[in-house]
């Protein structure tokens, strides 16, 4: 199989295999910017979301110290887990959302490329594929 003809970003040749119709590898395909596009933005806000769920984890476990230790005023208490609720609420929301986005990105993607394979000459008006 041949070798990708791209460079990487140190100016070295490319060792990778080339697999697309570009003849290029998955990373310096234009066919697959999006996917790797997505996967940035995935792999970049993973992390801080498991982060603030584990400050909000020891929040909780801090609280419940207190509450039980006798040191934290149970009103008090009772008012801080209630906006820790509403934390986590939040969080849930925004993983609901990037999540329908990315079905939706996907699903945009897979609409064009499909688009792209159609045969416009085709009696079934590009119903089937070439």
């Amino acid at each position: 199989m041949a070798k990708c003809p791209a460079r990487k970003k140190d100016g070295t040749p490319c060792t990778l295999d080339a697999t697309h119709p570009d003849a290029k590898c998955w990373a310096h395909s234009s066919y697959t910017d999006e996917a790797r596009r997505r996967g940035k933005v995935k792999g970049g806000k993973a992390k801080p979301g498991l982060a603030r769920l584990a400050a909000i984890d020891r929040s909780l476990e801090d609280i419940a110290s207190g509450v039980l230790a006798g040191t934290t005023d149970r009103a008090r208490a009772a008012i801080a887990i209630q906006a820790l609720n509403a934390r986590i609420r939040l969080a849930a929301t925004e993983v609901q959302v990037r999540s329908q986005t990315e079905v939706v990105a996907t699903f945009e993607e897979l609409e064009r490329r499909l688009q792209e394979h159609r045969d416009p000459a085709d009696p079934d008006h590009g119903s089937t594929y070439r």
